[in-house]
Order: structure tokens, then C-alpha cells, then sequence
């Protein structure tokens, strides 16, 4: 199917990465926050017009939301828990009017980012990008453009697999205005076509994942993982 019709999201996120012991930032020269900064930090992130739903993200949960949505081996294979930051995040109504730097200024902080909700988010479980030659930031496309023929044998093989529910494909000027929302900026570059699979059996996505990556003319798999509060705040 084509991409639902929207409407498009207008709400965001904000994330406020922590200073790690050994952050090399010189706004980290400090050292990470203590307790008082941490409260302060919370409570400046609360005090911002627009602001809601504000979470604490552990390093765990940071790691584990990193190997999950992660589809580089390489990034898989040599990124430690310990090396993941510790956050806050919270929901953002208006996420283009949002500015960072009232939360980069608090000691402990070592960087915010904005970023807008994705079309795809409460839509659909995984994304495939298929190869275009002008995109070079895929690796396993090689400068090259999917051809019609794999891109059936990709959905074939989609829909060969029990647990798959609906199947949307994304155009290359859908996708390029949904990386441009997320990332409130035209970024200038034109991506390629999506598959997007919503899961009936969310048991199935690492055998999506592991069938579809081997297929020539796939990109990268990412799973669109809702994005659901670990502790509101901290005690």
C-alpha cells in the first residue's frame, strides 16, 4: 500500500545527554552532574513552555534501545554499554520554536537535541530502505539503485513471512520530507524508497531483519520502537 494518509506530525522530542565521567567536552570539564544539578536540569527541562511528559533514560536502557534500532555490525560490535550517555527526554508540542542552549549552559549537561515525531511512528513496526545511487550513506547499496525485479523479490519475501501484517511502500519524495520533519532541516539530499511493515507478531522482526538484509538492493532495517517512559523523572 502507499503511505496512509496523514496528517503529518507537528509534536517533537528533546533529548538532554549528560556528562559522562570521562567526556572529553569541555563543557564536561566539570565532571558529570551531581544530585542538585540533576534536579536542576529536570527542572529547568519542566519550566520550558511546550515541555511534557519528561523521562530519566538510564544508561541500560540507552544500550538497549541502541542494539535494537542499531542496523550497523560494526557500531554493534564495538559500542559498549558503559560508552551509551545518560538522558533525559521529554515530549515537545511545538519542537521548531524549541532552543537548546538555556539547557546546554546547566553544568552536567553535555548536549540537547531537538527532533521532530516521525510520519512512520505509531504507523509501522519496521523500515527497509531500498538502494538509490545517489544516496551514498548506505554501505551495502555500493552506489547503486534497487532494481524493479529485487524490489519484488523484497516484498515477496515480506510476505512470505507469517507475522507480517500490511506492507506500505514509501515513495523517495515522501521519505525525504519525513527525514527533513525529523530532523527540522532540509537536509539537502534525496532519499531512496521505504518499505515500512506494520508486525501482526512483533516476535518476527529479527527474522525480518535477518531475511531482508540479505537480499540485494536492501539498505538498512531500522525499527520504528515507540518510544515509551522508563521513570518519569527521578526520585
Amino acid at each position: 500500500l502507499p503511505p496512509p494518509e496523514g496528517p503529518w506530525p507537528t509534536t517533537g522530542t528533546v533529548s538532554v545527554y549528560l556528562c559522562s565521567p570521562d567526556a572529553a567536552l569541555e563543557r564536561c570539564e566539570k565532571g558529570p552532574a551531581g544530585e542538585a544539578e540533576l534536579r536542576a536540569i529536570e527542572q529547568t527541562l519542566r519550566g520550558i513552555p511546550g515541555v511534557s511528559r519528561v523521562r530519566f533514560e538510564p544508561r541500560e536502557e540507552a544500550f538497549r534501545i541502541f542494539t535494537e534500532t542499531t542496523d550497523n555490525d560494526n557500531l554493534l560490535r564495538t559500542t559498549r554499554q558503559e560508552d551509551m550517555p545518560e538522558s533525559f527526554k521529554a515530549d515537545l508540542s511545538t519542537p521548531g520554536g524549541m532552543r537548546t542552549g538555556e539547557l546546554e549552559a546547566l553544568r552536567g549537561v553535555a548536549a540537547a537535541r531537538v527532533l521532530g515525531t516521525s510520519f512512520w511512528a505509531g504507523k509501522a513496526d519496521l523500515g527497509i530502505s531500498l538502494c538509490l545511487a545517489s544516496f551514498r550513506e548506505e554501505d551495502r547499496c555500493k552506489g547503486r539503485t534497487t532494481t524493479p525485479q529485487e524490489k519484488a523479490a523484497v516484498y515477496e519475501a515480506l510476505q512470505a513471512i507469517d507475522g507480517v501484517g500490511t506492507i506500505y511502500l514509501e515513495s523517495s519524495e515522501h521519505a525525504t520530507k519525513n527525514v527533513n520533519g525529523v530532523l527540522l532541516e532540509d537536509m539537502g539530499v534525496t532519499l531512496p524508497e521505504y518499505f515500512h511493515v506494520v508486525l501482526d507478531d512483533p516476535g518476527v522482526a529479527d527474522q525480518v531483519r535477518r531475511t531482508v538484509k540479505a537480499l540485494p538492493g536492501v539498505g538498512v532495517v531500522t525499527h520504528h520502537r515507540p518510544w515509551t517512559p522508563v521513570t518519569e523523572g527521578r526520585s
